[in-house]
């Protein structure tokens, strides 16, 4: 269920709103160097060298990665990277109407501003490459905006991001407002190094980066100490130090951006955790299907973290190339790196092996669709209207749950005009009934999404079950308590001592549900807990109790989490000054693909 964010809430939680406001202090410009004449927003950083230094050792990788769309996030509106039709273009529908344009060398649109009036507004910059392409609007203060109509790059016309009506001047979903606001929703994840800089004073924006789209410092952290390693050992390899002075990459990198998740910091650091500097949205009905199938634009770590796979070790890089971004083989190959009739070594005590790219498996003539593994276990579901995402869970079909719960199967979605019954004739035919006996989270966190207390044994099962995965565990917790917070306080308790960081993660929201007296006891500990996410957690619960003096012996706990809350404050300043400003805004709205409440933190207690 949404919730909304009342006045009486933010005085209540005046510990996070007023205190951590103070913390959001905006970022000197004394940490900046003269912008790009090229690019204003440039602006280099201690610690950051130029990209191009990159290339001059690292050519063969620069060239993979160069071919990429990571390489192609954003760019400064110009002849090569504006893809859409600028030449006197007209889209309109629904209400919502825009004339595309070129003046001298320059990219415009002719559409409805921020004051109702039509007007004519550059586009600054290129967002994305495929299969849409979107353009960066200056309104000042600032404020860089996606407009809300779109390339579509395969069909090569203009679309309406939106839905239904078209959005008033002044609200969140007009293409002025804070859903499209790069600086808010979009400014983490497609460019090198970048900085919000928020100020709270003047309610404007002073961002800047370090390159104006992706580039290699993104994922392996600033080049100077690893230019500077570089040239000791080039010089004298004997007296070089030992450190190559760049960031470890791995999976964390990876979920920093393909992650629904809320910022906790206000820069990204490559090579540490990602649990240190995000929280990610759990298992949350409005985000995901019952049986933790993908719903809402949740990218791939909730979706990942799920799997079989994830718990057995595996990684983004057993699949992909880093550099090129892509699969490392294509069809069925991908999965027969391990899913053949021998198991590889390094898997042997997960046992995936097993007679899968044959036909006797998927029932399915040699390549066609449906003998392609990927189309049957990892379903598409499409995104921004033309943009479809796999489903990383690496779910089997299950059109009996679909029958019930209206989730989604590969089957139907492929044969579409047949029925959940006719693909689970054919499944009991091909594999016999025992698919149907499956293991699933599906009917307990159904009848939760239904509010059926009858659900909280069935999810209490999974949070003390540590064969399933850390993510399901955490938002079972999340969902009893939300069930009945009173009968489940115990269970908190239990879940916070976990030696998941999803599972504790799960508890210290699901304290929020709890009344104000029991929540000391669940998750006080929690406020010294190792992952910065979970003590951020715990810290914003317990500072929505109605006295401080319940935290009794834990209060030097709180105090020094004021550390992490304050940075987290600083990393949403500009979300929480809207909050003050628009007390009946729903955080979910402001925050489009980062929000990650539990009951609410800023709901009173």
């Amino acid at each position: 269920m949404k919730r909304f964010v009342h006045a009486a809430a933010i005085s209540r939680a005046a510990l996070l709103f007023g205190v951590l406001l103070a913390f959001a202090a905006p970022v000197g410009a004394a940490e900046t160097a003269p912008p790009s004449a090229a690019d204003p927003l440039i602006a280099p950083q201690q610690g950051f060298v130029d990209e191009k230094t990159c290339t001059s050792c690292h050519a063969e990788q620069a060239a993979a990665f160069a071919k990429s769309h990571h390489a192609k996030a954003m760019a400064l509106a110009d002849d090569k990277s504006v893809r859409a039709d600028f030449n006197n273009a007209r889209f309109e529908r629904g209400g919502v109407a825009a004339e595309f344009f070129r003046r001298d060398s320059r990219f415009f649109i002719r559409t409805e501003g921020p004051d109702g009036k039509q007007a004519d507004f550059e586009v600054k910059y290129t967002f994305a490459y495929e299969p849409l392409q979107q353009y960066l609007i200056d309104i000042g203060h600032g404020r860089l905006q996606a407009f809300d109509i779109a390339w579509d790059t395969q069909k090569r016309e203009w679309f309406w991001l939106g839905e239904g009506s078209a959005a008033k001047p002044g609200s969140t979903f007009h293409w002025t407002g804070p859903f499209y606001r790069w600086n808010r929703t979009c400014i983490d994840c497609h460019s090198t190094d970048p900085r919000t800089n928020f100020e709270p004073q003047s309610n404007e924006y002073n961002s800047s980066y370090v390159a104006t789209s992706i580039g290699c410092q993104s994922c392996h952290g600033g080049g100077a100490k690893h230019v500077e390693w570089a040239r000791a050992k080039a010089a004298n390899a004997s007296a070089a130090a030992a450190d190559p002075g760049l960031a470890e990459v791995d999976a964390n990198t990876c979920f920093a951006c393909h992650a629904r998740r809320t910022r906790l910091v206000d820069r990204y650091q490559p090579g540490g955790h990602f649990l240190d500097q995000f929280s990610p949205a759990l298992l949350r009905s409005d985000l995901y299907f019952p049986d933790g199938q993908i719903l809402d634009e949740v990218f791939e770590y909730g979706s990942f973290q799920q799997s079989k796979m994830a718990m057995a070790g595996v990684t983004c890089f057993d699949c992909h190339r880093p550099h090129e971004g892509t699969v490392k083989a294509k069809g069925n190959g991908l999965c027969t790196q391990c899913h053949a009739e021998t198991a590889p070594e390094r898997f042997a005590g997960n046992d995936p092996s097993g007679a899968f790219d044959t036909q006797a498996h998927t029932h399915h003539p040699q390549g066609s669709p449906g003998a392609l593994c990927a189309n049957c276990h990892m379903p598409e579901r499409t995104y921004m209207k033309v943009d479809p995402r796999r489903d990383h869970s690496f779910v089997t079909p299950r059109p009996d749950l679909s029958a019930l719960y209206g989730t989604p199967n590969a089957c139907i979605s492929c044969h579409t005009g047949q029925t959940n019954a006719w693909a689970s004739e054919h499944l009991d035919r091909w594999y016999g009934k025992a698919w149907r006996e499956r293991p699933t989270i599906a009917h307990a966190f159904a009848r939760a999404a239904q509010n059926d207390v009858a659900a909280i044994e069935n999810l209490r099962r999974f949070v003390t079950d540590r064969e399933q995965p850390g993510i399901v565990r955490g938002s079972a917790i999340g969902e009893m308590t939300r069930l009945d917070g009173a009968a489940t306080a115990a269970d908190v308790r239990v879940a916070a001592g976990d030696p998941d960081p999803l599972v504790r993660l799960g508890a210290a929201e699901a304290a929020a549900n709890l009344s104000a007296d029991r929540r000391l006891d669940a998750i006080g500990f929690l406020l010294a807990d190792e992952t910065r996410a979970v003590r951020v957690a715990a810290a914003r619960v317990l500072g929505t109790t109605p006295s401080l003096d319940l935290l009794g012996a834990q209060r030097g706990a709180f105090d020094a989490a004021l550390d992490d809350l304050g940075a987290y404050a600083e990393a949403n300043a500009d979300v929480l000054t809207r909050i003050q400003d628009h007390p009946t805004d729903r955080l979910e709205e402001l925050l489009p693909w980062q929000w990650a409440p539990a009951k609410d933190l800023h709901e009173a207690a």
